[in-house]
């Protein structure tokens, strides 16, 4: 029973990783806080496979969201 779902999260865990990984080398280098942060995401995703997809997509709901923080909104006084 068992050896018939490995092959079924492997599978999802493969289409996560190309998803994030596309997702990834969409992005242009100025979407990231730091010079070398594209690089060093694709290097992790090369050597830490089965966990950069799900640190990538949580860093990037937390860049996005700290982003969000950022803009000014229309219901704030500008300054």
């Amino acid at each position: 029973m068992y050896l018939l779902i490995v092959p079924y999260v492997a599978l999802v865990i493969a289409l996560v990783w190309i998803y994030q990984f596309i997702q990834l080398m969409l992005l242009s280098d100025g979407d990231f806080p730091g010079k070398h942060d594209k690089i060093l995401w694709a290097a992790a995703f090369v050597l830490v496979s089965p966990v950069a997809p799900f640190a990538f997509l949580w860093w990037k709901a937390a860049y996005r969201s700290m982003l969000r923080e950022d803009e000014p909104r229309d219901d704030q006084p500008k300054k």
